[in-house]
């Protein structure tokens, strides 16, 4: 709850939590707002209302900011206190990391490697993107099972896709790429590039950009290297977004 309930006020907050929350989805699904990540919500208290902006996006940030005013009224902390932070706090590393690279489009660096994660983060930055370029992989030695999932949400939601490695390890990145396509669809095949240097992948996205773009890198997040092989090599993705 967002506060210690008492009998007179319980259905009220549940009410509150569901108005809040379907205004956060109302706002960050606007295809017309000239913020690229705003999200902005009324959220009723016993009958008070608070206006929230925060930098963050899509439905599971929703969640979590939710979450967050909860436990801070709890704590006993005010809603200006509330406000600020919210509205302050940027970002986490790795996690919807937003680059403006140099001919204007918008870079995205996420940790999603995983089918739900591919799909909160594209269905949150679908709405604000005309033109979706999403450059993803498998992870190798790991569950094979989830690669055509993954290819085949991803090849749904993007107007590009570039399918490149993501710490290979052992295994072969071309049979990690063909495994990722089986979930391709006919009508999607268009959309696919197959660039299996990821360094490459990521400048290949950048060329087939403008400034109308958003170019989502997915899969390594925060991390600084990729594994190939038993080798680890240094791989910074925002430092390449940097120097194109």
């Amino acid at each position: 709850g967002f506060a210690k309930a008492t009998p007179d006020t319980r259905d009220e907050r549940v009410d509150c939590e569901q108005a809040f929350t379907n205004d956060i989805n109302r706002a960050t699904n606007d295809r017309s707002s000239r913020v690229f990540f705003e999200s902005q919500a009324e959220k009723k208290v016993s009958r008070d209302s608070v206006f929230i902006t925060s930098s963050l996006v899509g439905q599971f940030n929703a969640q979590n900011i939710l979450a967050a005013i909860s436990i801070c009224l709890n704590l006993g902390l005010n809603f200006e206190q509330i406000k600020s932070g919210i509205k302050t706090f940027s970002r986490v590393p790795g996690r919807l990391e937003k680059i403006t690279i140099k001919n204007g489009a918008t870079a995205i660096i996420d940790y999603a490697h995983n089918p739900a994660s591919i799909e909160a983060v594209l269905s949150a930055l679908r709405p604000f993107s005309k033109h979706l370029i999403v450059v993803t992989g498998a992870g190798g030695d790991r569950d094979t099972t989830k690669r055509s999932v993954m290819g085949k949400i991803a090849a749904e939601i993007a107007d590009v896709l570039i399918l490149t490695s993501d710490n290979p390890r052992s295994e072969d990145p071309e049979k990690i790429t063909d495994q990722i396509m089986l979930g391709v669809s006919q009508e999607n095949l268009s959309k696919i590039y197959r660039e299996l240097d990821r360094e490459n992948a990521i400048k290949l996205a950048y060329s087939l950009s403008t400034s109308q773009s958003t170019i989502v890198l997915l899969g390594k997040g925060p991390d600084e290297y990729q594994i190939i092989g038993n080798v680890i090599y240094p791989f910074s993705e925002a430092n390449i977004l940097k120097s194109l």
